[in-house]
Order: structure tokens, then sequence, then C-alpha cells
């Protein structure tokens, strides 16, 4: 009888230690993928934020943006407008933008052309900008948007490109 009652307490003492360790290494696990990981938003849900942001603050340091075309469920396309910063080359001018964001946008930045003729070193003969020459697209993050692409494109008419002959006012 000694026997049997020691071979169970031996037993419970084991299973209680062990289920103990185990729920130690779970708490362990849980609390180091939360302290780890960063909440992973659904493209959609950002993409409505931006949305309305750009909505809310419509020209947000001489830059609108907006869906071209609200029936398009998956948010692909929009358009943009910089409006020319004062005292550049680009000054009382208007440009017109594209940009498409694709299935993997936010992890992939967005690709971003201009309508309106412009001369940057940043931008190809078709109007498409070119993501290593903007700063905050090269080093894109999933957490930047639209906007900072934007704002990233009229700080470089600010900066280097501020007196940038400009082509005659057309369109690509």
């Amino acid at each position: 009888k000694k026997k049997k009652k020691k071979k169970i307490e031996e037993n419970y003492f084991f299973f209680f230690f062990f289920y103990k360790e185990k729920k130690k290494k779970k708490k362990e696990k849980k609390k180091g993928k939360k302290m780890a990981g960063k909440v992973v938003v659904p493209r959609n849900f950002k993409l409505i934020d931006e949305l309305e942001k750009a909505e809310k603050d419509p020209t947000s340091a001489g830059i609108s943006l907006g869906l071209e075309d609200y029936n398009d469920i998956f948010m692909h396309n929009w358009n943009a407008t910089i409006f020319g910063p004062m005292g550049t080359a680009f000054e009382n001018r208007i440009y017109s933008l594209k940009i498409h964001c694709d299935k993997n946008y936010p992890n992939k930045a967005p690709i971003i052309s201009f309508i309106t003729k412009v001369s940057m070193d940043s931008v190809n003969s078709r109007g498409q900008v070119d993501i290593d020459k903007i700063p905050v697209m090269q080093n894109w993050k999933s957490d930047l948007s639209m906007m900072d692409c934007l704002m990233g494109i009229r700080q470089e008419m600010v900066g280097k490109e501020r007196k940038t002959r400009q082509p005659p006012e057309s369109n690509y």
C-alpha cells in the first residue's frame, strides 16, 4: 500500500510539475509575441484610414489625395495633387499625379506617376517616380502612407530641385 501511495504521489508531483512548466512556457511565449510582434492592419483598413484622413484635411501642406473611382472596392487607383511650393521653379503650378496601390500595399510602396509634365531627377521620361530617389520611398515601411510619399516628393521640390527649370505646362 505504501508503495502504491508513494507511486501516486510521485505521479501527481510529476504531473503537477510538468503542467506548471508547460503553462509557464506558454505564458512566456505569449508575452514574447506581444512584445516582439506588431499589430498588422489589413490592407483595406489602412487604405480607408488614409482616405478618411485625406478627406478631413483636403489640402494638407499643399497636397490633396483621393480615390479615382469610389466603386473600386480594392482601392487600387488614387489621384493626387501637389501645389507647387512658393519660391521654387514649381511655384504657381498644380501637379496632378496617379497613384497605384497593388495587392502588396502597404508592405510595398505605391507606384506614383505624374500626369502633369515635370522636370525632376526622381521622375523618369514617362512621369513615373523613381522609388530609389525619394528617401521616404526607398526606406519604405508598412506604417508609412501615400501622403508620406507625396510629402517626400514635395520636399524634393523644395530641396535640391527648387531651381530646376520646368517644361511648359502639359501632360505626359
